[in-house]
C-alpha cells in the first residue's frame, strides 16, 4: 500500500544531539490524517526511521487450514487503511502445525505487527512485519513467571529521554531458573546524531535488560508440550517513557535481528512477540505468508 502522508514530522534542528521520534511527532502535532503514518525528514538520519503498530485479534481456522473468520480487537480504534490493510493479508494467511498439535476447534488470538516504510517523497509503505498466534492450550500447560521484577532504567538514557525495546531471549532449566539470556533485537526510538553511537544505545538498554532477566523465575508445566528439561522463551523488555496508545503508530528505529546460540531460527516474527509476554521461541503453530508482501 502506497499513500501519500499530508504531514510531515518537523526535522530536528542541524547539531542536535538526539531526536526523539514519537514525541516529536506529538510536540510538532504532526498526526497524520486518518490514521496514516507520520513522515519521518529521513533525509536528516543516516539510519531508517519506521512506523509500527501492533494489532490484537482473533481468526477461526477451517479444515483447509486457511482462516474462516477473522476479527480485530477493538476496530473502532484502528485506522481505516491499516484495517483494511490487515484484512487484505489475513484473507491470504495459512496455518501450519507441528505434526502432534491437533487443528484447533475454536478462535486462535494473534497478535500483528505492522510497519510503515518511507520511500521518499512523502510516500510510505505497509507491511506485514511478524504475526504470532496464541496457541490454544489449558492454564495449566502454560508456561508462566512466578518472580519478574522490573528492570532498572539506564539512568543516561532516561535523562535524555531515549526508550526502546529489547527482545530478550531466555534459557531455562528445569527448575524455571535462567540458565543464560541473549538480546535477540533492539529497537530504539531515539536516534543520536552520529550513528555511530547507536551500539552503545543499545547495550545500556541490553545491560539493564539482561541484568534484570537473570534474576527472573518461571513456572514450567508439569505436562503438555512445554513440559521439558530445558527450553528457550522469548519475552519484550520494555523501556519506555510515555505508553504508545493501540491503533496508534509508533516511530522506532528497528533493531538487527540476531540469532541466540541455542536456536537456529524459528517460525514467526521477533516484534509480533511484544505484546504478548512470555511465549516459546519455537511455537507449534505460525502462519505461512509473505511477510514481505505490500499491501
Amino acid at each position: 500500500m502506497v499513500r501519500r502522508v499530508r504531514e510531515h514530522c518537523l526535522a530536528l534542528a542541524a547539531g542536535a544531539c538526539l531526536a526523539l521520534l514519537s514525541p516529536l511527532a506529538a510536540a510538532a502535532g504532526v498526526q497524520a490524517k486518518d490514521g496514516e503514518p507520520a513522515t519521518v525528514a529521513a533525509a536528516e538520519y543516516a539510519v531508517p526511521v519506521e512506523g509500527f503498530m501492533l494489532l490484537t485479534g482473533r481468526i477461526e481456522v477451517g479444515a483447509d487450514r486457511r482462516v474462516s473468520g477473522y476479527a480485530i480487537d477493538r476496530a473502532a480504534q484502528v485506522p481505516d487503511k491499516a484495517a483494511a490493510f490487515l484484512a487484505r493479508q489475513v484473507a491470504n494467511w495459512r496455518v501450519e502445525f507441528d505434526a502432534d498439535v491437533a487443528p484447533p476447534s475454536g478462535a486462535v488470538r494473534f497478535t500483528v505487527r505492522l510497519r510503515a516504510s518511507p520511500i521518499g517523497d512523502g510516500l510510505y509503505r505497509l507491511w506485514l512485519d511478524g504475526v504470532h498466534l496464541d496457541e490454544p492450550l489449558p492454564a495449566a500447560q502454560r508456561l508462566r513467571a512466578s518472580r519478574m521484577g522490573p528492570p532498572e532504567y539506564p539512568r543516561s538514557m532516561l535523562r535524555i529521554g531515549a526508550s526502546g525495546i529489547v527482545y530478550m531471549q531466555l534459557l531455562l532449566d528445569a527448575d524455571g531458573n535462567v540458565e543464560d539470556v541473549f538480546a535477540e533485537q533492539v529497537d530504539l526510538t531515539a536516534v543520536p546524531a552520529d550513528p555511530a553511537d547507536l551500539p552503545r544505545f543499545q547495550l545500556e538498554f541490553i545491560a539493564s535488560a539482561a541484568a534484570a532477566a537473570r534474576r527472573w523465575r518461571f513456572k514450567l508445566p508439569a505436562d503438555g508440550p512445554y513440559a521439558r528439561a530445558r527450553q528457550a522463551v522469548r519475552v519484550p523488555i520494555t523501556f519506555l517513557t510515555r505508553p504508545v496508545a493501540y491503533g496508534q503508530w509508533e516511530y522506532l528505529v528497528r533493531g538487527v535481528r540476531g540469532t541466540s546460540p541455542w536456536t537456529s531460527g524459528a517460525p514467526g516474527s521477533v516484534g509480533a512477540m511484544a505484546s504478548t509476554g512470555v511465549q516459546p521461541v519455537l511455537p507449534r503453530m505460525w502462519v505461512v505468508v509473505d511477510a514481505g508482501q505490500e499491501g
